[in-house]
């Protein structure tokens, strides 16, 4: 018998949720850098919500969430540089 015949991989059940990328915040942006951000993991959110700051190479913007929700998970650190636009950054909110 192999090894991968003896593994036992669990299965992993995530309560319903959206993954949140990163926004182009303008046409030519194609990455970001991760700011401050200004909601925690578990912090419910509202829309208008300021959730992160992400900084190009010529502004700083607020990222504000449009949904209803509690913010799941913070899947890049602040500070993480160069997070190119549709990369995951957080899992939230769920509802």
């Amino acid at each position: 018998m192999g090894l991968l015949s003896q593994l036992t991989i669990p299965v992993i059940a995530f309560p319903p949720h959206t993954v949140v990328t990163m926004p182009a915040l303008s046409p030519t942006m194609t990455a970001g850098n991760i700011g401050t951000w200004q909601k925690k993991a578990g912090d419910t959110i509202a829309p208008g919500d300021v959730l992160v700051e992400i900084e190009t190479d010529k502004a700083q913007m607020d990222f504000e969430y449009q949904e209803d929700g509690v913010l799941a998970k913070i899947l890049k650190d602040s500070g993480e540089k160069d997070v190119a636009v549709g990369n995951v950054g957080l899992a939230g909110p769920r509802t």
